[in-house]
């Protein structure tokens, strides 16, 4: 089975306000699952509505050590509530229908071409804003060893390679970014919440995804050898710089095997 950051899973949450005989209220923390045959998968969600009338909300699916994945296209009406989780492989998208007293959200989820029943049910405000990603921290890099640059590796899951591809900038203020590409799951440009080098000592965080890599550069800081963690699972994984162009990069000269 071709692994994946993130498979068939998600949830809404809503705030609990009291229920509005005409409206019900989409708004509070929401648990449940989606149903699939044999196995339901647990979800949580969570949404709210600003000032402004906008609506945001995140997602944990925890069996994955997902937390606080940001939904997109969220969309309330009436008893209809609709919300999509963007970047993910196959697109997913929810559309429920809140219950008539208000504690309760059942409906499908429409994944790669598969639909499956999902239902919520209402367990309080909406809790949002806990995964929220640490503020930017300068770099300090021995001269000419700056993990600044792109780099290449994969993941070896029980046999089964999964490229990844960490693409990584500095600004002028030392402050790194970087994102990352997974070529296998034809999923771009990540987001990394955090990026912090310590002399040698390299670490990555991607809040969206709730993976983290800690990694340490050799000595002339051609390679970076490390762990991947998420979901519970620590997978060594070792990147090498790369100068070939990104839409060139097809071979991988490092691999993280299973243990």
């Amino acid at each position: 089975m071709k692994p994946k950051f993130v498979s068939i899973l998600f949830s809404i949450l809503l705030f609990a306000f009291p229920v509005l005989a005409q409206k019900p209220d989409a708004r509070g923390h929401w648990t449940g699952s989606i149903d699939v045959p044999g196995s339901p998968i647990e979800i949580v969600v969570d949404l709210d509505q600003e000032k402004d009338g906008k609506w945001k909300g995140v997602i944990a699916v925890p069996a994955q050590g997902l937390k606080d994945f940001e939904l997109s296209a969220i969309g309330v009406k009436d008893e209809a509530v609709t919300f999509a989780m963007a970047g993910i492989p196959g697109d997913p998208e929810f559309k429920g229908k809140i219950s008539s007293d208000g504690s309760k959200i059942s409906g499908e989820l429409t994944q790669g071409g598969a639909n499956i029943g999902f239902t919520l049910q209402r367990k309080g405000a909406a809790q949002i804003g806990s995964g929220a990603a640490k503020p930017a921290e300068a770099s300090s890099a021995p001269a000419g060893r700056s993990v600044e640059g792109n780099w290449e590796g994969a993941l070896d899951i029980n046999g089964v390679k999964l490229r990844l591809v960490l693409k990584v900038s500095k600004g002028s203020d030392g402050v790194l970014t970087a994102k990352l590409d997974s070529p296998d799951q034809g999923v771009p440009d990540i987001p990394v919440s955090s990026i912090v080098q310590k002399d040698d000592v390299v670490k990555v965080e991607l809040v969206k995804i709730q993976g983290a890599y800690d990694g340490k550069l050799n000595k002339d800081a051609s390679e970076m050898s490390g762990q991947w963690k998420q979901g519970g699972q620590n997978l060594p994984l070792t990147f090498k710089r790369t100068t070939k162009p990104l839409g060139a990069i097809g071979v991988w000269g490092g691999a993280a095997r299973s243990t």
